[in-house]
């Protein structure tokens, strides 16, 4: 080779090593592998963090009207004609939010879960979704799943919990087992006011309501009545009674329980004259000889007897505050052969019990109470504004669990009450026009009563 040849081949190499065209291929192509991956490890964790925000958003809605639901698959509430189960109702709002239950997606409801900090059981919904990935396959990442069609995937979840709460509460509660154990008759004026009624073992008719929206059966039984009343909720916690073991004094009768006849006519000592009558345990039945005032707190006990309003008005005013209580004996079969109820023996002239409670004491909240240990047919506490003509105005509790209550006429509060009218009774017919109310209970004294949980909150 010659001096010139070889000059050339030199420069030739001089220039190969001094060029650096093409040098940036390389360069991508040694970083291209983690550039895909962090781009991928951005898209693809956005992805699953705006998954897994609209899952939790799903399951929160979906929770809080599994709550509001309240029914068990296996409750008697659970019927086409009734409303869906709880478990139904989660999962149509999760497939509202685009999250329906089924291939890669499970939507799991429980009305069995921990409540955070104890207190009983919660709902839950949870839902999970397997989320499909494409780019960080590149790094090797598989995820922890694969979807229905092959694809890897990631699992993205979320978890609702929230607990019921007490709303308001039942201003009447009717424990039969019937389907009409609570029945509204000929198109009466109902009004119920931030209150439902609850009938925990049966059913309501409405024979026609001409406000049906106010009225709201709680529970109903299964199958319902043809004419079931409108708007039923879908409570239906058990029956808890506060009630039945009130302070009622030893029977001072000695076996002696003196009964009207059908003329009304008691024995003297149960005729009440005024106020000062009321101190006096009465045995048998007992009759209003005049209009009583009552001014300050009383307790009337009526043992084995009636109340013979008598055309006249039993009332109370300013601070006073007046309980009737009904109590007594029953045969050694089990029921009373004594009747444990209102009365008027004079047709002629409207009489009126106009009521309230008294505020404080054993019977703080209780205007009108029927011993629980009474039973039989004869517990019957009637009051109707048609024959015998009966008026009530009562602020408080009516309590007679083991009665069936016939209510005609006008039912309203206690002209010098507060606005309180609750009801624990067997069974009630209305007819006429109600109001009851639960709103003021606690200025009336009294506490306790069913509540309608008709509220929710997520509590995880």
């Amino acid at each position: 080779m010659d001096k010139q040849a070889a000059g050339e081949n030199s420069s030739a190499l001089r220039r190969f090593c001094v060029d650096r065209r093409g040098n940036i291929s390389v360069v991508m192509t040694l970083t291209l592998i983690p550039v895909i991956a962090a781009i991928g490890m951005g898209a693809e964790a956005s992805n699953w963090f705006l998954t897994q925000r609209a899952i939790q958003n799903a399951a929160d809605a979906a929770v809080l009207a599994a709550v509001m639901n309240g029914c068990n698959p296996a409750d008697a509430c659970h019927t086409s004609a009734l409303q869906p189960s709880y478990d139904q109702e989660a999962k149509s709002v999760a497939a509202k939010y685009g999250f329906p239950d089924g291939g890669d997606t499970t939507v799991t409801p429980s009305d069995a879960a921990p409540c955070p900090g104890g207190g009983g059981a919660c709902y839950s919904v949870t839902i999970t979704r397997k989320v499909p990935f494409y780019l960080l396959r590149v790094i090797g990442f598989d995820g922890d799943t694969t979807t229905t069609a092959g694809l890897k995937a990631q699992t993205v979840s979320a978890v609702a919990v929230a607990a019921k709460l007490p709303g308001s509460q039942y201003c009447v509660t009717a424990l039969s087992n019937n389907q009409e154990a609570i029945r509204v008759n000929g198109g009466p004026d109902v009004h119920f006011e931030n209150c439902d009624a609850f009938t925990p073992n049966g059913g309501a008719r409405c024979n026609g309501i001409s406000n049906g929206g106010a009225f709201r059966s709680a529970y109903m039984s299964n199958p319902p009545h043809a004419n079931a009343c409108p708007s039923p909720s879908n409570q239906a916690d058990p029956f808890v009674d506060n009630f039945a073991d009130k302070p009622i004094p030893s029977d001072p009768c000695g076996g002696s329980y003196p009964q009207a006849s059908n003329k009304g006519d008691v024995a003297p000592a149960n005729l009440i004259t005024s106020e000062a009558d009321l101190a006096t345990a009465k045995c048998g039945d007992v009759k209003l000889a005049n209009n009583i005032t009552i001014s300050s707190d009383k307790t009337l006990y009526i043992y084995n007897g009636r109340l013979d309003l008598a055309g006249k008005t039993l009332s109370t005013s300013g601070d006073g505050g007046l309980a009737i209580v009904f109590t007594g004996t029953n045969t050694s079969s089990g029921g009373t052969t004594y009747t444990h109820s209102f009365m008027s023996s004079v047709n002629s002239t409207e009489s009126v019990i106009d009521i309230a409670a008294p505020t404080s004491g054993p019977w703080s909240g209780v205007a009108v109470y029927q011993d629980p240990k009474l039973t039989g047919s004869k517990n019957a506490l009637n009051f109707e504004a048609s024959g015998n003509k009966l008026t009530m105005n009562i602020s408080g509790l009516f309590y007679a669990k083991n009665a069936e209550i016939t209510l005609k006429g006008n039912v309203t509060y206690a002209s010098t009450g507060s606005k309180c009218l609750a009801m624990i009774v067997n069974k009630l017919l209305m007819s006429g026009s109600i109001n009851a109310s639960t709103s003021e209970c606690e200025d009336q004294g009294l506490s306790g009563l069913p509540q309608v949980y008709n509220l929710a909150n997520l509590v995880r």
